[in-house]
């Protein structure tokens, strides 16, 4: 599925309270769009919630969160957020590099002391902009797993991958650059990278 698909129909999302007036319940009105888009776009299940001034006013799952055992999608179900994810690992290094714990100029083998090169002397800088030269994605049967157990396994996704150009010569998105960024926020916090996220990014 498209992010421009995800978008417009979020746009058509926001003018239900308006769209009620045709006869429709607000609640009536988002199955429709929902089972719509569902339907359209092959979408095996999505999650929706409204929230206005920190309130939420309506939360919904339709479709399906696992096929294979017919569990239904629900409101609090966990579902993968994709490139969101980008944003929220920039705001961690951030907070580390404002309380003075990461230095983003530094190689960052001095964070992921296991990492190796031509890997370890890349800078946080270079991956978080793009310009580190790891590909966008791994080729290898690994990236096919959906589960990881560890940041470590993470890591090693991308040591067994080539540089694609010299770091810092050119700029080329890459997602599989970012597993490294969850090694440094270990290393520069001292903590597990989904304890960190958790008690230092999403409580907060």
């Amino acid at each position: 599925m498209k992010m421009k698909q995800i978008v417009l129909w979020c746009l058509v999302l926001i003018q239900t309270e308006s769209m009620c007036q045709v006869g429709y319940t607000r609640d009536e009105l988002i199955s429709r769009l929902m089972n719509d888009f569902l339907h359209k776009t092959k979408v095996p299940g999505i999650s929706v919630a409204v929230s206005k001034k920190g309130e939420i006013h309506y939360a919904k799952g339709f479709g399906y969160a696992d096929l294979e055992n017919n569990v239904e999608m629900q409101a609090t179900t966990r579902i993968r957020a994709a490139s969101v994810s980008k944003m929220i690992t920039i705001t961690a290094i951030a907070r580390l590099v404002t309380e003075g714990k990461l230095d983003l100029d530094a190689p960052i083998k001095q964070y992921i002391p296991y990492l190796k090169e031509p890997f370890a002397n890349l800078t946080t800088r270079l991956i978080a902009n793009h310009t580190s030269g790891i590909p966008h994605r791994p080729t290898h049967n690994k990236s096919k797993k959906k589960n990881y157990n560890s940041t470590r396994e993470l890591v090693e996704l991308v040591e067994e991958t080539t540089l694609r150009f010299t770091p810092g010569s050119k700029y080329e998105y890459s997602s599989l650059a970012y597993n490294l960024l969850a090694g440094v926020i270990e290393g520069a916090s001292g903590n597990n990278y989904l304890d960190y996220m958790h008690e230092d990014v999403f409580n907060p």
